[in-house]
This record gives C-alpha cells, sequence and structure tokens, in this order.
C-alpha cells in the first residue's frame, strides 16, 4: 500500500492532468459510467469557549468500471486553534480488480485542484477561445489561488489584463497577489503576466460593483451564507461565474432573484439544485450538468440569456479519479512510501 502526503500528492499532481481526468470524470457521471452512493455523514459535537458546535464527517464513495475509492473529509471548527487544517480531508484508493486498499493519499491539496479544474472546464468552455480580460475572485485561500492557477492553464492566452481579488482581509489578498506574481515569474502559472491587480475589500460595495461590471470571469471561493455582491447589478454579457464556496441549502454565494437569472446554469451533480445559490431557481430555468455540456455531441437548446454560470458541490468521482491519475504517477516517479499490510 502507497501512503502519499500532501507535499507527494502535490508533486505529482501536474495541472494539464488533473484538467482532462477531471473532465473525463466529468462526462463519465453524465452518461451513467461512473457509480456515486449518496454520501455517509456522522456528525460530532467539538466543544470550546464558545460552547458546542455540531461538527461533520463525511464519507464519500465513488467507482468506474477500472478503478474505485472513498474521501473521507470531516469539518472540526476547533482544528484551526490547533494549527490542523479546519476541513481534514484522505482518500482512500483501492485496486478495483482485488478489492484491497492499494494507497491512502492525503486530500486538501487534491481536493482543491479537481475543484478548481471543474471551474477551469467551465471557464474555457463558456468562453471558446476568447480571451478573458478581467478575472474577479472572491476569497484569498487555496482554492483561489488554485483558480487563478488552473484557468490559466484552461485557457489559451498568455496575458491577463486585470485581476480583481476581494477579501475580508485585504492584507491575506495582497500576500496572494503575491504569491501569484512569484508564480508567473517562476511559470508555475499559464500567464505569462498579469498586466493589473486590483485588491478590494469586501465591505467596499462601491468598488466591487465597478469591478464587476467590467469582469469576464467571476470565482466565488468563501464560506459566506448571505450573496457576496448587490444582486441588483447589471453582469457584462458574455460574463461566466464560478461558485464554489456554497454547499448547503442555507449557504449562498450568488443572489439567485436577478444574478443567476441572467445565466444558463451548469451544475457538477444534481444535488448542486439543492443548494442555497439554486433551491430558489425556478424549476423551468435551464439547468444542465457539466458532464453533457463538455460531450461533443451536446448541442444546447436556445436561450436568450447572455451569461452562463457553474455551481460546484463537489463529487467523489473527481477525487478517486483524480487520485488514480496520483498514484500512478507517484509510482513511476517512485514518490511516496510503500507499507506491506500482510
Amino acid at each position: 500500500m502507497l501512503i502519499l502526503n500532501e507535499q507527494q500528492v502535490h508533486q505529482c499532481l501536474h495541472l494539464r492532468e488533473c484538467l482532462e481526468v477531471n473532465r473525463q470524470a466529468f462526462i463519465a457521471l453524465a452518461q451513467g459510467q461512473a457509480t456515486v452512493p449518496s454520501r455517509l455523514g456522522l456528525p460530532y459535537h467539538s466543544v470550546s469557549t464558545e460552547g458546542t458546535t455540531p461538527d461533520w464527517t463525511l464519507f464519500k464513495p465513488a467507482a468506474t468500471s477500472d478503478t474505485m475509492g472513498c474521501k473521507i473529509v470531516s469539518v472540526r471548527s476547533n482544528n484551526p486553534a490547533k494549527g490542523l487544517p479546519l476541513v481534514p480531508a484522505t482518500i482512500l484508493h483501492l485496486n478495483a480488480e482485488t478489492g484491497r486498499v492499494d494507497a491512502v493519499l492525503d486530500g486538501t491539496s487534491l481536493t482543491a485542484a479537481r475543484t478548481a479544474a471543474g471551474s477551469a472546464l467551465a471557464t474555457a468552455l463558456a468562453w471558446q477561445g476568447k480571451e478573458v480580460q478581467h478575472l474577479m475572485v472572491f476569497g484569498a485561500g487555496l482554492q483561489a489561488e488554485l483558480h487563478i492557477q488552473m484557468i490559466a492553464e484552461a485557457l489559451p492566452q498568455r496575458l491577463l489584463s486585470q485581476l480583481t481579488i476581494v477579501n475580508r482581509t485585504p492584507e491575506r489578498a495582497v500576500a496572494l497577489w503575491n504569491k501569484i506574481q512569484s508564480m508567473c515569474a517562476e511559470g508555475k502559472i499559464a500567464f505569462d503576466k498579469i498586466a493589473h491587480c486590483q485588491i478590494l475589500a469586501l465591505d467596499d460595495t462601491a468598488q466591487i460593483a465597478q469591478a464587476l461590471s467590467t469582469a469576464s470571469c467571476i470565482v466565488t471561493c468563501t464560506n459566506t451564507a448571505t450573496p457576496l455582491f448587490d444582486g441588483n447589478i447589471v453582469l457584462p454579457a458574455g460574463c461566466h461565474l464560478n461558485s464554489i464556496g456554497s454547499y448547503t441549502p442555507d449557504m449562498q454565494e450568488i443572489p439567485t432573484e436577478t444574478t443567476i437569472r441572467q445565466c444558463r446554469v451548469w451544475i457538477d451533480t444534481p444535488e448542486a439544485r439543492a443548494v442555497g445559490d439554486l433551491k430558489d431557481l425556478p424549476s423551468e430555468h435551464p439547468v444542465t450538468l457539466l458532464g453533457e455540456v463538455l460531450q461533443q455531441d451536446y448541442e444546447p437548446a436556445e436561450t436568450q440569456l447572455p451569461c452562463t454560470f457553474f455551481k460546484s458541490v463537489g463529487t467523489a468521482i473527481q477525487d478517486v479519479m483524480t487520485a488514480s491519475v496520483v498514484v500512478k504517477k507517484a509510482r513511476e516517479l517512485g514518490i511516496g512510501t510503500e507499507i506491506e499490510m500482510s
């Protein structure tokens, strides 16, 4: 059995390969070639100085005809105070033929990468080879970083005219911008250059409205329960939105009544329809699985909607298929620790 820590997973997960395997995962799901049972959730009540907090551990299995696995992901409110991740994740990868666990992978960076890959695939699909001039990102954590990196990889351009980063604490946004600049200089991001970056605080509503009015692509990766901006703002025609932060009926990043009604909606799994951003969307509004749109024979219905919206809640088939690529690469490179279980 192969053991891979977070650094080793990151070393074996190349952006282009991540994009391709997640494309395959979405299509397999849409074609009924993937088995993704309902997740099992176990509650855990953590006690802190602020009282008792209901935390969760989720078990998320998935399989195709030749790969199988299970992601175990938890939320532990007290972890940050202990210097541990708020959302620790581990992936068990099985040999489908023998049924034995053949690898255990840290799932933190893998989860962030596969999530960003979905958004990047949707962005490239929405823009169909055109250049995204203005990328606007809400959030300044790992997901924000990987979304910038993965979208750059999926697009054909080398220059981004403007990047806007919006965060509750501008200091974190500045730190992310400094890191993005370094990654561009080192060739770790496919943009050779980002001409201009604007840092905005989340409460600067006037500047946010101005930035939204020129945004080509918007990414929201926050844990907010309420919309991040005023739904009365009219987005530019052709604008594409990726929402990945909300994952329950009570969480919402994007205004439904106005903003999302301007969009053709793509979702990663049917479960995304119940999330706060989409739960109040009229049943007749066009909503399509991303895997269906990614298929070459897909023919979109006629619509006058000017924008596109991708809602991601994550699916275990992404984790399992991405893990398969990582395990194969690790064994090719001799990375990780092999342990005999019998």
